[in-house]
């Protein structure tokens, strides 16, 4: 690592500007034409405060927007989850009916059987 050290130093390294660098600079402030009074008063409007008002006025927009779109689909996920229920709730009600019947049916097969086997005694003796 040592010669790209060395490299990156003499590459940034202070150096003293060619002879007249300051005068062409200067020269070239001088001819560079000035703005209209209205382009001037645009763009200080970008530059201070203003722009950063419509910075924090488009955040807020943005933010606002955000909230409207997460609440839209927080309503949806809602009538999804509540409709689901809704389904579970009828599954399980149509589930007692078929048990209770299935019950009824055992309970009516036993005392069939009960009464039969009763009978089959009776014969028997």
């Amino acid at each position: 690592m040592k010669p790209l050290d060395d490299e990156l130093r003499s590459l940034f390294k202070r150096r003293e500007p060619p002879e007249g660098f300051a005068g062409r600079v200067l020269a070239r402030l001088e001819t560079k034409p000035w703005r209209s009074g209205f382009t001037q008063r645009a763009s200080a409007l970008y530059r201070g405060p203003v722009l950063r008002w419509v910075a924090v006025a488009a955040a807020v927009c943005v933010v606002a927007v955000l909230g409207v779109v997460r609440n839209y689909h927080q309503q949806g996920k809602r009538a999804q989850a509540e409709q689901a229920s809704r389904e579970a709730m009828l599954a399980l009600r149509i589930t007692r009916v078929e048990l209770d019947a299935a019950l009824e049916r055992a309970q009516h097969v036993t005392v069939e059987a009960l009464i039969a086997s009763q009978k089959s005694r009776k014969e028997m003796e």
